[in-house]
């Protein structure tokens, strides 16, 4: 004889009666009978997260959709328990929902127990603290949860960085004798400090050379000249080209 409580069987004790009956009989003996008692209680489980770290996740914006694992929680003896997973967005020690952020659920009640990472938005770099917790379907205890922590580092990835031009310096005059006059260009990159270089090119009818120098970071150029027998009234056209360092096919 097997007995096998499930979840939700009243506990307590029960007194169990075993009757024979002779082979052929047409019913059991009344008072032949071995009798004994059972008692049913609570399985108190000990959940275990031992060895489930999971380590701290780095992603780059823009790389394809990058899966975090983690091994299901144990816990023992064997009652007939299971978990539900449910996972957070841990701000100032308060869970939240895993909302607008490029953290995902993807298959955390199955067996996979997976969240995904993904974003092509500058705006989600960020650090993230997320929090898996798994949640016994025991009523009976105090003891039915328990949650792994990890961090989600989302950052930028200067290789994929994108350059273009935002606002063009307009024709300007320049006098004599008016010293350095800084043009400055501005630029829109899909990632803040990503480091270009800035080169220039001059075509005039005139020969020589108005630019005085360029900061190669930003691409602002110094005009200076006296050379006014040379210079006067001609047209001096300055093209300043930029290449992005890490990611040199994006130029502008």
């Amino acid at each position: 004889m097997t007995l096998a409580p499930i979840v939700g069987d009243p506990k307590g004790t029960l007194t169990v009666r075993l009757f024979a009956k002779i082979a052929g009989a047409a019913s059991y003996v009344a008072d032949d009978y071995f009798e004994f008692t059972v008692t049913i209680a609570a399985c108190v489980p000990t959940i275990s997260t031992t060895a489930l770290t999971v380590n701290p996740q780095v992603y780059l914006v823009g790389d394809a959709s990058q899966n975090i694992a983690f091994v299901p929680f144990t816990f023992t003896p064997a009652c007939d328990y299971t978990f539900t997973y449910t996972a957070f967005l841990v701000a100032d020690s308060t869970e939240g929902a895993i909302t607008g952020i490029p953290v995902t659920v993807t298959n955390l009640y199955t067996t996979t127990n997976q969240l995904a990472i993904y974003t092509n938005d500058a705006a989600d770099i960020d650090t993230y603290a997320i929090r898996v917790k798994g949640t016994l379907n025991d009523d009976d205890n105090s003891n039915t949860e328990a949650q792994i922590n990890f961090s989600v580092d989302v950052q930028k990835d200067c290789n994929k960085d994108t350059l273009a031009i935002n606002a063009a310096v307009a024709d300007d005059v320049y006098y004599f004798n008016d010293g350095d006059t800084v043009f400055t260009p501005t630029w829109t990159n899909k990632f803040t400090g990503c480091p270009k270089t800035c080169t220039y090119t001059q075509t005039s009818s005139a020969t020589g050379d108005i630019v005085t120098g360029i900061d190669a970071a930003t691409g602002a150029v110094t005009v200076n000249t006296v050379a006014e027998a040379t210079f006067d009234k001609v047209d001096t056209t300055i093209t300043v080209n930029c290449v992005m360092d890490d990611n040199d096919s994006s130029t502008a």
